[in-house]
């Protein structure tokens, strides 16, 4: 299997339902926060945009 160099992070898309409780971003921030424990990795610190 040839090595190949990549860059590290990652990449996440999400579709949210609406909500009136929450808004998007403290859903997405909750989201990230889970889905990083999940997958033992630092995805908080990601850039978010």
């Amino acid at each position: 299997i040839p090595i190949v160099g990549a860059p590290p992070g990652a990449e996440i898309w999400a579709w949210f339902k609406p909500n009136e409780q929450q808004d998007v971003t403290s859903r997405w921030k909750s989201f990230v926060h889970e889905l990083g424990g999940l997958l033992c990795a630092s995805l908080n610190f990601l850039d978010s945009n």
